[in-house]
């Protein structure tokens, strides 16, 4: 993930998950600098990034490897990066914002058992604009269908045990040990971010993450789970830099959650980001200072400034008439939709060229080290895990063939989901 992100969720927190083994992987693609839009998933699972359209497969896991697979996200299900992991069509075939909205959730709910778990937001994607859902919200399917309940006629005509849960309650009152597959989406649109959500209601991230992991142990021959922080993202295209770390310290419960259920003897944990921000740590503040509030120095002009600013984005402020820049001490700097500065108006802040880190723990985390693409990361998941068509571990040394459980959590989102003109 993003270096500066990581250091400003992790100063109050003081937390020690991420201290496995670290490589760091470059983002560049063949015709821009670094990751742009639709490219970066299809580096991150699949192999080649080419101008923004791709043919992705999943690599890691197939509908006769006999892994149980789960995805986890807090967005609707339409983002590049998880519509990769569901989806073995060109990027071609949703070209419009409509196309994708009726489109990518069919390929998430087929009618075979592929996926055992899929939580997140999203519900109006899946039923139709004559459904009124749980929460009063209207759906966007302009087909007649509604998936949802397609989804729970199949379980029952197949006889599996199977839930459909729309909040916090329902979520922790599944059976899991007599429940096989888990539909949960608990947002009509995006989850909400966790400083804004109703507590009662909504499950964090760290709760879906447990659930899914016990749903998924469950099956003998191992799981994939591909869990995203993608609410991270959309905070840092805004220039909210205190819901965006607060939902990076979120995240960082899920992950200590899955490193308590999950043994390192037979479970590869990895965390990564598929690109970084424009988010820096400036000046020499004090330890101890509030990373989220104004520097010990000044500008040339007297004038403070933030720890954490953002070379561009909505967050820009004229300058005054002597041209100087504005004073902000002024500004309640802890409402959490508070912008932080910028240097560059946009209307949405653009993602970073910095190198990503990754960290691992778990069997073979010995290969997640040192400098290279971020293509090469779905092949050493593979390989660690005894997955997939090419070489593995288990094919080289004699090792079992069992597949250990695979966890990856990735803390990223794209801006084809951080936009609701696009959803």
């Amino acid at each position: 993930m993003q270096n500066a992100n990581r250091a400003g969720a992790r100063k109050p927190t003081r937390d020690k998950l991420y201290d496995y083994k670290l490589v760091l992987v470059t983002l560049m693609i063949q015709q821009l600098s670094w990751t742009f839009k639709r490219t970066a998933p299809v580096k991150v699972t699949p192999s080649l990034a080419y101008r923004e359209n791709y043919r992705g497969e999943m690599l890691l896991v197939n509908k006769n490897s006999g892994l149980s697979k789960g995805l986890l996200q807090r967005c609707p299900f339409l983002s590049a990066l998880c519509a990769i992991e569901y989806q073995s069509e060109s990027a071609d075939l949703f070209r419009s914002s409509s196309q994708r909205v009726e489109g990518l959730p069919l390929l998430l709910l087929p009618a075979g058992p592929f996926h055992w778990v899929i939580l997140g937001g999203g519900r109006r994607n899946f039923r139709n604009e004559t459904v009124t859902d749980e929460e009063n919200s209207r759906g966007r399917r302009h087909d007649g269908r509604d998936l949802i309940q397609e989804w729970q006629e199949e379980r029952r005509r197949r006889n599996e045990n199977h839930a459909y849960v729309w909040n916090r309650q329902g979520l922790l009152s599944v059976p899991l040990d007599d429940t096989d597959y888990l539909l949960g989406l608990f947002e009509s649109n995006h989850m909400q971010y966790h400083l804004q959500a109703d507590s009662e209601t909504e499950p964090t991230l760290a709760e879906l993450t447990e659930v899914a992991i016990r749903m998924l142990s469950k099956n003998p021959e191992g799981f994939f789970l591909f869990v995203e922080g993608g609410r991270i993202d959309h905070a840092h295209h805004d220039n909210f830099a205190r819901m965006a770390l607060d939902e990076t310290v979120e995240f960082s419960k899920a992950v200590q959650r899955a490193a308590e259920l999950l043994s390192e003897e037979d479970s590869l944990l990895v965390v990564t980001a598929d690109h970084s921000h424009v988010m820096s740590i400036n000046g020499y503040s004090r330890r101890g200072r509030d990373i989220l509030g104004l520097s010990d120095d000044r500008d040339e002009h007297g004038v403070p400034f933030m720890t954490l600013s953002y070379t561009n984005g909505p967050g820009f402020r004229s300058h005054t008439a002597t041209g100087s820049r504005p004073d902000l001490t002024g500004e309640d700097l802890t409402h959490e939709e508070w912008r932080s500065h910028v240097d560059v108006p946009l209307d949405s802040e653009t993602h970073g060229g910095d190198d990503v880190a990754v960290f691992a723990r778990g069997p073979h985390h010995h290969l997640f080290t040192g400098l290279y693409e971020q293509s090469q990361l779905p092949h050493l998941m593979a390989y660690a895990s005894c997955v997939g068509p090419g070489l593995t571990v288990c094919s080289t040394d004699g090792a079992s063939t069992t597949a250990p459980a695979l966890i990856t959590l990735f803390l990223v989102m794209l801006p084809l989901c951080a936009s609701d003109s696009i959803l």
